[in-house]
Protein backbone atom coordinates (compact mmCIF):
# COMPACT_ATOMS: atom_id res chain seq x y z
CA UNK A 1 0.00 0.00 0.00
CA UNK A 2 1.49 3.30 -1.07
CA UNK A 3 0.68 5.90 1.42
CA UNK A 4 1.87 8.96 -0.30
CA UNK A 5 -0.46 7.92 -3.11
CA UNK A 6 -3.58 7.23 -1.12
CA UNK A 7 -3.07 10.22 1.07
CA UNK A 8 -3.15 11.77 -2.40
CA UNK A 9 -6.65 10.43 -3.49
CA UNK A 10 -8.27 11.29 -0.43
CA UNK A 11 -10.23 14.68 -1.11
CA UNK A 12 -10.93 13.44 -4.51
CA UNK A 13 -15.54 12.19 -4.91
CA UNK A 14 -16.26 8.69 -4.33
CA UNK A 15 -15.74 6.63 -7.47
CA UNK A 16 -15.36 3.33 -8.63
CA UNK A 17 -12.43 2.69 -7.10
CA UNK A 18 -12.92 5.47 -4.30
CA UNK A 19 -15.52 5.28 -1.05
CA UNK A 20 -15.82 7.18 1.83
CA UNK A 21 -16.90 5.76 5.43
CA UNK A 22 -17.32 8.08 8.50
CA UNK A 23 -17.06 5.03 10.62
CA UNK A 24 -16.40 1.25 10.31
CA UNK A 25 -19.68 0.11 8.67
CA UNK A 26 -21.47 -3.41 9.55
CA UNK A 27 -19.62 -6.58 8.57
CA UNK A 28 -22.59 -7.36 6.15
CA UNK A 29 -21.96 -3.76 4.80
CA UNK A 30 -18.41 -4.09 4.24
CA UNK A 31 -18.27 -7.53 2.80
CA UNK A 32 -20.50 -6.24 0.03
CA UNK A 33 -18.02 -2.86 -0.39
CA UNK A 34 -15.10 -5.18 -0.59
CA UNK A 35 -17.20 -7.45 -2.78
CA UNK A 36 -18.21 -4.83 -5.47
CA UNK A 37 -14.46 -3.44 -5.69
CA UNK A 38 -13.16 -6.69 -5.79
CA UNK A 39 -15.09 -7.73 -8.90
CA UNK A 40 -14.66 -4.29 -10.64
CA UNK A 41 -11.23 -2.76 -10.69
CA UNK A 42 -10.38 -2.90 -7.30
CA UNK A 43 -9.75 0.14 -4.60
CA UNK A 44 -9.64 1.85 -1.77
CA UNK A 45 -12.00 2.27 1.43
CA UNK A 46 -11.45 5.18 3.38
CA UNK A 47 -12.96 5.68 7.00
CA UNK A 48 -12.91 8.81 8.69
CA UNK A 49 -14.28 10.28 6.08
CA UNK A 50 -17.91 11.57 5.79
CA UNK A 51 -19.61 12.74 2.50
CA UNK A 52 -22.82 14.87 3.29
CA UNK A 53 -25.81 15.49 1.22
CA UNK A 54 -23.65 18.90 -0.25
CA UNK A 55 -21.15 16.66 -1.95
CA UNK A 56 -18.41 18.71 0.31
CA UNK A 57 -16.11 15.70 1.32
CA UNK A 58 -15.24 16.05 5.51
CA UNK A 59 -12.12 14.87 6.86
CA UNK A 60 -13.21 13.59 10.82
CA UNK A 61 -11.03 11.04 11.53
CA UNK A 62 -11.17 8.00 13.56
CA UNK A 63 -11.31 7.96 17.59
CA UNK A 64 -8.33 6.84 19.61
CA UNK A 65 -9.87 3.50 20.74
CA UNK A 66 -11.05 2.20 16.90
CA UNK A 67 -10.41 -1.11 16.39
CA UNK A 68 -10.85 -2.34 12.85
CA UNK A 69 -9.57 -5.63 12.67
CA UNK A 70 -12.73 -7.94 14.54
CA UNK A 71 -15.10 -6.15 11.97
CA UNK A 72 -12.90 -6.50 9.39
CA UNK A 73 -12.01 -10.59 9.93
CA UNK A 74 -15.73 -10.75 9.82
CA UNK A 75 -16.47 -9.13 7.03
CA UNK A 76 -13.86 -11.66 4.73
CA UNK A 77 -15.61 -14.37 6.57
CA UNK A 78 -18.42 -13.32 4.95
CA UNK A 79 -17.38 -13.64 1.40
CA UNK A 80 -16.56 -16.61 -1.08
CA UNK A 81 -13.43 -16.35 -3.17
CA UNK A 82 -10.21 -15.59 -3.29
CA UNK A 83 -10.14 -11.56 -1.66
CA UNK A 84 -6.07 -9.71 -1.75
CA UNK A 85 -7.02 -6.61 0.36
CA UNK A 86 -4.20 -4.83 2.60
CA UNK A 87 -5.36 -2.33 5.25
CA UNK A 88 -2.87 0.25 7.33
CA UNK A 89 -3.74 3.76 9.55
CA UNK A 90 -3.37 6.59 7.96
CA UNK A 91 -2.99 10.54 8.84
CA UNK A 92 -4.41 13.23 7.00
CA UNK A 93 -4.90 16.69 8.18
CA UNK A 94 -3.98 15.69 11.81
CA UNK A 95 -6.92 13.23 11.51
CA UNK A 96 -6.67 9.23 11.91
CA UNK A 97 -7.97 7.23 8.80
CA UNK A 98 -8.13 3.68 8.19
CA UNK A 99 -7.29 2.78 4.29
CA UNK A 100 -8.28 -1.24 3.18
CA UNK A 101 -6.52 -1.54 -0.41
CA UNK A 102 -9.12 -4.03 -2.61
CA UNK A 103 -7.13 -5.98 -5.28
CA UNK A 104 -9.12 -6.50 -8.58
CA UNK A 105 -10.07 -10.41 -8.10
CA UNK A 106 -9.52 -12.75 -10.55
CA UNK A 107 -12.14 -14.98 -10.23
CA UNK A 108 -15.94 -14.03 -8.74
CA UNK A 109 -16.21 -12.91 -5.02
CA UNK A 110 -19.35 -13.25 -3.83
CA UNK A 111 -21.53 -12.64 -0.81
CA UNK A 112 -24.23 -15.42 0.10
CA UNK A 113 -24.01 -16.40 -3.43
CA UNK A 114 -24.27 -12.99 -4.99
CA UNK A 115 -21.94 -10.52 -6.46
CA UNK A 116 -21.68 -7.13 -6.24
CA UNK A 117 -20.07 -4.74 -8.66
CA UNK A 118 -19.74 -0.59 -8.90
CA UNK A 119 -20.54 1.39 -11.30
CA UNK A 120 -19.58 5.18 -10.34
CA UNK A 121 -20.08 5.20 -6.59
CA UNK A 122 -22.83 2.73 -6.45
CA UNK A 123 -22.33 -0.84 -5.64
CA UNK A 124 -24.51 -2.95 -7.94
CA UNK A 125 -25.53 -6.52 -7.39
CA UNK A 126 -24.36 -8.21 -10.98
CA UNK A 127 -27.46 -9.85 -11.86
CA UNK A 128 -29.21 -6.61 -11.58
CA UNK A 129 -27.66 -4.93 -13.86
CA UNK A 130 -27.90 -7.76 -16.37
CA UNK A 131 -31.69 -7.83 -15.84
CA UNK A 132 -31.71 -4.60 -16.18
CA UNK A 133 -30.20 -4.15 -19.70
CA UNK A 134 -26.86 -2.86 -18.86
CA UNK A 135 -24.23 -3.16 -21.81
CA UNK A 136 -20.39 -4.27 -22.43
CA UNK A 137 -18.23 -2.17 -24.34
CA UNK A 138 -15.60 -4.50 -25.25
CA UNK A 139 -13.79 -1.91 -26.89
CA UNK A 140 -9.78 -0.80 -26.01
CA UNK A 141 -11.10 2.55 -25.32
CA UNK A 142 -13.01 1.51 -22.48
CA UNK A 143 -13.84 -1.81 -20.92
CA UNK A 144 -16.22 -0.44 -17.80
CA UNK A 145 -19.65 -2.01 -17.62
CA UNK A 146 -21.75 1.19 -18.07
CA UNK A 147 -25.55 1.62 -17.98
CA UNK A 148 -28.63 2.19 -20.43
CA UNK A 149 -28.93 5.44 -22.77
CA UNK A 150 -32.08 7.09 -22.60
CA UNK A 151 -33.46 10.92 -24.42
CA UNK A 152 -36.90 12.48 -23.88
CA UNK A 153 -37.41 15.06 -26.88
CA UNK A 154 -39.50 17.35 -27.06
CA UNK A 155 -40.69 19.64 -29.92
CA UNK A 156 -42.93 22.08 -30.01
CA UNK A 157 -43.72 23.77 -33.20
CA UNK A 158 -47.88 24.53 -33.09
CA UNK A 159 -49.31 26.98 -29.96
CA UNK A 160 -52.91 27.23 -29.41
CA UNK A 161 -52.81 31.26 -28.63
CA UNK A 162 -52.46 33.36 -31.37
CA UNK A 163 -50.25 35.80 -30.01
CA UNK A 164 -47.73 33.05 -29.92
CA UNK A 165 -46.07 32.31 -33.18
CA UNK A 166 -45.88 28.94 -34.75
CA UNK A 167 -42.30 27.55 -35.32
CA UNK A 168 -41.26 26.30 -38.40
CA UNK A 169 -38.29 23.80 -37.02
CA UNK A 170 -38.49 22.28 -33.98
CA UNK A 171 -40.79 19.29 -34.66
CA UNK A 172 -38.20 18.60 -37.64
CA UNK A 173 -35.32 19.35 -35.36
CA UNK A 174 -36.52 16.65 -32.55
CA UNK A 175 -37.25 14.00 -35.29
CA UNK A 176 -33.87 14.08 -36.47
CA UNK A 177 -31.84 13.94 -32.99
CA UNK A 178 -34.34 10.69 -32.23
CA UNK A 179 -33.21 8.62 -35.01
CA UNK A 180 -29.48 9.56 -35.07
CA UNK A 181 -29.20 8.91 -31.25
CA UNK A 182 -31.18 5.63 -31.42
CA UNK A 183 -29.36 4.73 -34.70
CA UNK A 184 -26.04 5.73 -34.10
CA UNK A 185 -25.78 5.83 -29.96
CA UNK A 186 -28.07 3.17 -28.99
CA UNK A 187 -30.54 5.38 -27.44
CA UNK A 188 -33.97 4.58 -25.88
CA UNK A 189 -36.31 7.41 -27.12
CA UNK A 190 -39.29 9.05 -26.40
CA UNK A 191 -40.01 11.42 -28.81
CA UNK A 192 -42.93 13.90 -28.06
CA UNK A 193 -43.89 16.69 -29.99
CA UNK A 194 -46.58 20.02 -30.08
CA UNK A 195 -47.49 18.78 -26.61
CA UNK A 196 -49.11 20.08 -23.34
CA UNK A 197 -47.86 21.45 -20.11
CA UNK A 198 -49.33 18.67 -18.56
CA UNK A 199 -48.10 16.19 -21.20
CA UNK A 200 -44.86 17.17 -20.88
CA UNK A 201 -44.80 16.90 -16.92
CA UNK A 202 -46.60 13.38 -17.80
CA UNK A 203 -43.50 12.33 -19.48
CA UNK A 204 -41.45 13.40 -16.63
CA UNK A 205 -42.96 11.52 -14.49
CA UNK A 206 -42.74 8.19 -16.84
CA UNK A 207 -38.91 8.58 -16.54
CA UNK A 208 -38.86 8.53 -12.47
CA UNK A 209 -40.88 5.70 -12.70
CA UNK A 210 -38.57 3.83 -15.94
CA UNK A 211 -35.03 4.85 -14.36
CA UNK A 212 -32.73 2.36 -13.13
CA UNK A 213 -29.14 2.61 -11.80
CA UNK A 214 -26.48 3.86 -13.67
CA UNK A 215 -28.78 5.06 -16.48
CA UNK A 216 -27.53 7.87 -18.73
CA UNK A 217 -30.12 10.25 -19.21
CA UNK A 218 -30.52 13.16 -22.22
CA UNK A 219 -33.44 15.60 -22.38
CA UNK A 220 -33.69 17.87 -25.42
CA UNK A 221 -36.12 20.97 -25.45
CA UNK A 222 -36.39 23.29 -28.92
CA UNK A 223 -39.87 25.46 -28.57
CA UNK A 224 -40.48 28.93 -27.52
CA UNK A 225 -39.17 30.25 -23.85
CA UNK A 226 -39.91 32.92 -21.86
CA UNK A 227 -37.56 35.18 -19.33
CA UNK A 228 -38.99 37.18 -16.56
CA UNK A 229 -36.10 39.50 -15.34
CA UNK A 230 -37.93 40.74 -12.73
CA UNK A 231 -37.78 37.37 -10.68
CA UNK A 232 -34.43 36.20 -12.33
CA UNK A 233 -36.83 33.09 -14.04
CA UNK A 234 -36.77 31.41 -17.18
CA UNK A 235 -39.49 28.70 -18.88
CA UNK A 236 -40.47 26.55 -21.10
CA UNK A 237 -43.39 27.30 -23.44
CA UNK A 238 -45.55 24.19 -23.94
CA UNK A 239 -48.17 23.73 -26.91
CA UNK A 240 -50.98 25.06 -24.28
CA UNK A 241 -49.33 28.26 -22.98
CA UNK A 242 -50.75 31.67 -23.24
CA UNK A 243 -48.91 34.68 -23.61
CA UNK A 244 -50.28 36.87 -20.32
CA UNK A 245 -51.12 33.71 -18.17
CA UNK A 246 -48.50 31.71 -16.51
CA UNK A 247 -50.66 28.31 -15.79
CA UNK A 248 -49.09 26.35 -18.64
CA UNK A 249 -45.68 27.38 -18.88
CA UNK A 250 -43.02 25.22 -17.21
CA UNK A 251 -40.34 27.35 -14.80
CA UNK A 252 -36.87 26.49 -14.96
CA UNK A 253 -37.12 25.28 -10.99
CA UNK A 254 -39.73 22.34 -11.99
CA UNK A 255 -37.01 21.60 -14.63
CA UNK A 256 -34.88 21.51 -11.51
CA UNK A 257 -36.82 19.48 -9.79
CA UNK A 258 -37.12 16.51 -11.96
CA UNK A 259 -33.22 16.45 -12.17
CA UNK A 260 -33.17 16.17 -8.49
CA UNK A 261 -35.87 13.16 -8.42
CA UNK A 262 -33.35 11.02 -11.04
CA UNK A 263 -31.20 10.28 -8.67
CA UNK A 264 -30.26 6.42 -10.22
CA UNK A 265 -29.21 8.19 -13.22
CA UNK A 266 -25.09 8.39 -13.48
CA UNK A 267 -25.60 11.23 -15.73
CA UNK A 268 -28.17 14.01 -16.50
CA UNK A 269 -27.81 15.95 -19.64
CA UNK A 270 -29.93 18.79 -20.90
CA UNK A 271 -29.95 20.28 -24.36
CA UNK A 272 -32.23 23.49 -24.63
CA UNK A 273 -32.79 25.30 -27.83
CA UNK A 274 -34.82 27.93 -27.11
CA UNK A 275 -34.86 31.43 -26.14
CA UNK A 276 -33.48 32.73 -22.33
CA UNK A 277 -32.55 28.65 -21.67
CA UNK A 278 -28.91 29.98 -20.10
CA UNK A 279 -31.05 30.19 -17.09
CA UNK A 280 -31.31 26.84 -16.55
CA UNK A 281 -26.92 27.27 -15.43
CA UNK A 282 -25.29 27.09 -12.61
CA UNK A 283 -23.04 30.10 -12.82
CA UNK A 284 -21.22 29.29 -9.90
CA UNK A 285 -19.62 26.33 -11.64
CA UNK A 286 -16.39 25.96 -12.65
CA UNK A 287 -14.62 26.70 -15.70
CA UNK A 288 -14.47 24.60 -19.01
CA UNK A 289 -11.15 24.79 -18.62
CA UNK A 290 -11.25 22.72 -15.72
CA UNK A 291 -12.76 20.09 -16.97
CA UNK A 292 -11.01 16.62 -16.78
CA UNK A 293 -9.64 14.94 -20.39
CA UNK A 294 -9.75 10.92 -19.08
CA UNK A 295 -13.39 9.66 -20.78
CA UNK A 296 -12.97 6.80 -18.15
CA UNK A 297 -12.77 9.20 -14.97
CA UNK A 298 -15.64 11.64 -16.46
CA UNK A 299 -18.13 8.64 -16.83
CA UNK A 300 -17.34 7.23 -12.93
CA UNK A 301 -18.38 10.59 -11.76
CA UNK A 302 -22.25 11.74 -11.97
CA UNK A 303 -23.14 14.98 -13.90
CA UNK A 304 -25.81 17.14 -14.43
CA UNK A 305 -24.96 19.10 -17.06
CA UNK A 306 -26.95 21.58 -19.48
CA UNK A 307 -25.85 22.68 -23.06
CA UNK A 308 -27.67 25.58 -24.14
CA UNK A 309 -28.36 27.49 -27.52
CA UNK A 310 -27.50 30.50 -25.88
CA UNK A 311 -27.69 32.40 -22.37
CA UNK A 312 -30.39 35.01 -21.25
CA UNK A 313 -31.03 36.13 -25.16
CA UNK A 314 -33.59 35.11 -28.07
CA UNK A 315 -32.49 32.80 -30.49
CA UNK A 316 -33.87 32.18 -34.32
CA UNK A 317 -36.24 29.71 -35.20
CA UNK A 318 -34.01 27.96 -37.76
CA UNK A 319 -30.90 26.89 -35.18
CA UNK A 320 -27.57 27.00 -36.41
CA UNK A 321 -26.98 25.37 -32.84
CA UNK A 322 -29.06 22.25 -33.05
CA UNK A 323 -27.76 22.13 -37.01
CA UNK A 324 -23.92 22.29 -36.00
CA UNK A 325 -24.73 19.39 -32.86
CA UNK A 326 -26.68 17.29 -35.50
CA UNK A 327 -23.27 17.32 -37.31
CA UNK A 328 -21.72 16.69 -35.42
CA UNK A 329 -23.41 13.13 -34.28
CA UNK A 330 -23.78 12.31 -37.53
CA UNK A 331 -19.92 12.84 -38.10
CA UNK A 332 -18.86 11.23 -35.46
CA UNK A 333 -16.69 7.97 -35.62
CA UNK A 334 -15.16 8.08 -32.34
CA UNK A 335 -15.77 5.09 -29.93
CA UNK A 336 -16.80 7.54 -27.17
CA UNK A 337 -16.62 11.36 -26.97
CA UNK A 338 -18.33 13.61 -23.72
CA UNK A 339 -20.51 16.45 -23.71
CA UNK A 340 -17.87 18.98 -23.02
CA UNK A 341 -16.23 18.20 -26.37
CA UNK A 342 -19.11 18.47 -28.43
CA UNK A 343 -19.35 21.47 -26.99
CA UNK A 344 -16.46 22.45 -27.39
CA UNK A 345 -16.55 21.85 -31.35
CA UNK A 346 -19.87 23.26 -31.97
CA UNK A 347 -19.12 26.83 -29.78
CA UNK A 348 -17.12 28.69 -32.10
CA UNK A 349 -19.06 28.21 -35.19
CA UNK A 350 -22.23 28.90 -33.54
CA UNK A 351 -21.05 32.40 -32.41
CA UNK A 352 -19.65 32.90 -36.17
CA UNK A 353 -22.12 31.93 -38.13
CA UNK A 354 -25.71 32.64 -35.83
CA UNK A 355 -27.39 36.33 -36.81
CA UNK A 356 -27.24 37.73 -33.18
CA UNK A 357 -23.77 35.93 -32.58
CA UNK A 358 -25.01 33.79 -29.54
CA UNK A 359 -23.36 32.40 -27.31
CA UNK A 360 -23.96 28.46 -26.33
CA UNK A 361 -22.86 27.89 -23.12
CA UNK A 362 -22.28 24.51 -20.61
CA UNK A 363 -22.52 24.34 -17.06
CA UNK A 364 -23.60 22.55 -14.21
CA UNK A 365 -27.31 22.71 -13.79
CA UNK A 366 -28.34 24.87 -10.96
CA UNK A 367 -28.58 23.03 -7.74
CA UNK A 368 -28.09 19.60 -8.74
CA UNK A 369 -26.33 16.58 -8.29
CA UNK A 370 -23.02 16.91 -9.91
CA UNK A 371 -19.70 15.35 -9.19
CA UNK A 372 -17.34 16.84 -11.81
CA UNK A 373 -18.06 14.04 -14.19
CA UNK A 374 -19.94 14.20 -17.91
CA UNK A 375 -22.40 12.56 -20.23
CA UNK A 376 -20.21 10.18 -22.60
CA UNK A 377 -21.79 9.42 -25.92
CA UNK A 378 -21.00 5.87 -27.37
CA UNK A 379 -20.46 5.58 -30.65
CA UNK A 380 -22.43 2.21 -31.74
CA UNK A 381 -23.43 2.01 -35.42
CA UNK A 382 -20.40 0.09 -35.87
CA UNK A 383 -20.42 -2.52 -33.04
Amino acid sequence: MMIDQIKGLIGNPESTRLAYKPTMPSSVGLAKLISSFANTEGGYIVLGVAVPSNGEIEINGLSTDFNPSKTLKKAKDKLQGNIELSSNFITKNSSSLFVINIVKAKENVTLDGLKYIRIGNQIIQQNEVEFRGAIKRNKEAWENTIGRYIALIIGINQYTDPNLSNLSNPNNDAELLATVLKENYNFKINLIKNTSRDEILDALDALEEQLEIGDNLLIFYAGHGHWEENIFTGFWLPKDAEEKRRKNWIENSTIHNYINRFQKCQHVLLISDSCFSGALMDSRSPSLEDAKTSIQTLYERKSRSVITSGAKEKVPDKSVFFKLIYKEFIENKSDFFSAFQLFSKIKEEVIQNSPNHQIPQKEKILRSEDNGGDFIFCFSSNS
